[in-house]
């Protein structure tokens, strides 16, 4: 938190999924549903 003074409610998502392209319809919260995942994970150890 110290990169972020002035900023205490700033939070990152518990989980991230990586595919590979964004949708035609990006807007459209079914159309990344139906996305193929890459990959997920919290984000907070190097394998990802």
């Amino acid at each position: 938190m110290e990169a972020l003074p002035g900023r205490p409610g700033v939070l990152a998502p518990r989980q991230y999924v990586i595919v590979r392209d964004a949708p035609a319809e990006a807007d459209r919260t079914g159309a990344w549903l139906r996305q193929p995942i890459l990959t997920e994970g919290a984000g907070r150890d190097r394998r990802m």
